[in-house]
């Protein structure tokens, strides 16, 4: 502890290292090699590009379902509602 109190003013009083101080200090899971780096971010935009592109194929796909749905609603409700003799009927 008394190490601490006597060397504290020291350490606080040495200039920031910057930004230099990460190009001089080895540590795997930190250190970015720019080939692979490269590489994986080609990957990850084709990757979010495809995820992108069905994304919007499912939805014009649940849009023409909808379209039908909603027309084949419209039919039945003018047969129930123009037609009740024939609704009944079926």
């Amino acid at each position: 502890m008394r190490d601490w109190k006597r060397l504290m003013p020291q350490l606080l009083s040495m200039p920031a290292a910057g930004p230099s101080f990460f190009a001089h200090v080895f540590h795997p899971a930190f250190n970015v090699d720019l080939d692979d780096a490269t590489e994986v971010s080609d990957r990850f935009s084709r990757h979010t590009l495809a995820v992108s592109k069905g994304t919007q194929s499912l939805r014009d796909v649940f849009g023409c379902i909808r379209e039908v749905r909603l027309g084949e609603y419209g039919r039945q409700l003018c047969q129930i509602t123009c037609f009740p003799e024939m609704s009944r009927a079926e």
